[in-house]
């Protein structure tokens, strides 16, 4: 079950809906597998992270699923630092399993990637990744100096999952997103919700809140969908 709250151009009350859906494993859990990418369902994650993997696999494949060809740019912030700050916590899986889903499914795209750990950057072929602070103006202003791009189809906020840091990136970087793009934030906690949509209602952004249910991640399994 997907729940929407949503917001539109010049219009004031946050309207909401729900959409309900039955969803096979798709080629995006297969890439997570194939990977160790925590954004959707598998068996056997635990073998790579230690965490209740997400479920916005379901959503990304029925958002995305027939642009596999179309979309040229792609852009995540969060590469996956195998440094975490809780012993609960523990990651085997390579840095950058989702840019790596990212470039299989979006088979035409340049996917680009930045991460505040240097030791999470690599570049192959169509994956090149930046240093990036995202609580810094001038460090997110000169990745994308570095990266030199503009119009992005998909930009990921997979970074720090602060507030703070999170809207400061948003704000810096929402520029280089083109007209038709999505720009999505990732992993919202719930004690975070009303301060998202209380920030975004203010703006002149189209905007949707999704609560992904599953009985595998409950505390954060939510995201932020932006379009201009």
């Amino acid at each position: 079950m997907f729940k929407f709250l949503l917001n539109k151009k010049k219009q004031k009350p946050i309207e909401s809906f729900t959409f309900n859906y039955k969803s096979k494993s798709n080629l995006l859990n297969t890439l997570c597998k194939k990977f160790g990418c925590d954004k959707g369902y598998f068996k056997g994650s635990q073998e790579y992270f230690s965490w209740a993997p997400h479920s916005y696999t379901d959503l990304y494949y029925f958002l995305f699923s027939n642009q596999r060809k179309s979309i040229k740019k792609v852009f995540e912030l969060g590469i996956g630092t195998n440094k975490v700050f809780n012993e609960k916590l523990k990651r085997k899986s390579l840095p950058g399993a989702s840019l790596r889903v990212w470039k299989e499914f979006f088979i035409k795209a340049k996917i680009y990637g930045a991460d505040i750990d240097e030791n999470t950057l690599f570049q192959e072929n169509r994956i090149k990744t930046y240093t990036v602070d995202q609580f810094s103006q001038k460090s997110i202003k000169k990745m994308w100096q570095k990266i030199n791009e503009k119009e992005f189809d998909l930009i990921i906020d997979d970074g720090c999952h602060q507030f703070e840091g999170t809207i400061n990136f948003f704000l810096n970087s929402v520029k280089f997103l083109s007209q038709s793009g999505f720009y999505i934030i990732e992993d919202i906690f719930y004690k975070d919700k009303e301060k998202y949509i209380d920030i975004f209602d203010k703006r002149r952004f189209n905007f949707f809140f999704v609560e992904l249910s599953t009985k595998n991640n409950s505390k954060d399994n939510n995201l932020l969908i932006i379009q201009k």
